[in-house]
Order: C-alpha cells, then sequence, then structure tokens
C-alpha cells in the first residue's frame, strides 16, 4: 500500500499544470520513479531505471541517446556481487565485457595489482574488441560490494548501429586511455 501512495505523488507531481511544480528533468523524475520501483521490486532485483542511471553518468557514454542509454541498459546481464567475488579470472576465456555500475574492483595478474576499476568503468573490453581469441589477461576481483553489467557481442550486436559505433568507439578510448597509463609507467 505504502508504494501505491508514493507512486501516486510521483506521477501526480510529473503531471501537475505548473512547471515550477513539476520535476526540473526526466532524470529527476527517473530518480523518485526507481525508488518507488524499488519498494515494489523482489529483494536482489535490479530496476531498469537503476541500470539507465548508471549507464547515463559514464562520460565516455555521453554521444548516446536516452533511446540508446535504455536499449543498452537492456543488452546488459547485470548482477549485484558481494566483496571478494572473483569476476573475471586470468587465463580464462571470455568474450564479453564488463561495466562497473557501483563498487570498486581491482585488476590484478599473477599476484601483481595492474589497476583498480571504479564506479562507471569498464573491464575486459580487449577480450570482446579481439572476439575471444585469447584468454583473459587479468583477474578481476570485487574490492567491494559491487552492481556489474555484463555485455555478450551477440546481444550489443543486435542494437542500432549508432549505438553500437558509439559504444565501440568508447571501448576503443578506454583501451587507449590505458595504454598511455601503462607508457606512463614504463616510461619512469
Amino acid at each position: 500500500m505504502r508504494s501505491l501512495v508514493r507512486a501516486d505523488a510521483v506521477v501526480m507531481r510529473a503531471m501537475k499544470k505548473r512547471p515550477d511544480q513539476r520535476y526540473g528533468t526526466w532524470a529527476q523524475f527517473s530518480v523518485e520513479l526507481s525508488k518507488v520501483v524499488g519498494l515494489v521490486l523482489p529483494a536482489g532485483a535490479i530496476a531498469d531505471s537503476e541500470k539507465y542511471l548508471a549507464l547515463s553518468k559514464v562520460e565516455m557514454l555521453q554521444l548516446l541517446s536516452d533511446a540508446d542509454f535504455w536499449e543498452l541498459a537492456a543488452a546488459g546481464k547485470w548482477t549485484r556481487a558481494p566483496k571478494g567475488s572473483m569476476i573475471i579470472k586470468e587465463d580464462e576465456s571470455g568474450h564479453s565485457f564488463f561495466f562497473l555500475a557501483k563498487g570498486e574492483a581491482k585488476v590484478t595478474r599473477g599476484t601483481r595489482l595492474l589497476n583498480t576499476v571504479n564506479e562507471g568503468e569498464c573491464f575486459g573490453e580487449m577480450a570482446y574488441i579481439r572476439g575471444g581469441e585469447e584468454p583473459r589477461h587479468a583477474t578481476v576481483q570485487a574490492v567491494s560490494e559491487v552492481l556489474i553489467a555484463e555485455f555478450q557481442p551477440e546481444t550489443l550486436e543486435k542494437m542500432g548501429h549508432q549505438a553500437q559505433l558509439h559504444l565501440t568507439r568508447a571501448l576503443v578510448r578506454n583501451v587507449v586511455d590505458r595504454l598511455v597509463v601503462a607508457n606512463e609507467r614504463v616510461t619512469r
């Protein structure tokens, strides 16, 4: 009952006649709506609005349209994982990439720490770009509780061409940024 009252209040505010009484942006409206959805979803479920909001905050994806964000949110396999969970294991095969929506993860090769992945960053994109030709080069482990999305090539291929193009450019730019950091470490 509480969720119905809350939902009614959110919708009523969105429909006010005076603009100053409505939500300022669609993002504000979707945040409030996601809170309502959270009241009625089963425990552990991830609301579509939470997926959308996580992706829409990512700087490298800002060329995507709202429709593309929704399409990308639906294309991912979203899961929550506890601290210490192994997300990717070094030397295992794989062709998907991951997006870290919440939390933090560490990237290691053997016992050596290579990098830390923070909210809004992706990882595993080298396997995706190479089509799974080689095994994973590193292990990725959750340092905190995480919310992640895994993207499979066959699912992303069903997205619109414009969204695929922007996503591919963003992933390649991410790889290039990591190469720049690696080059800086080598030259120190």
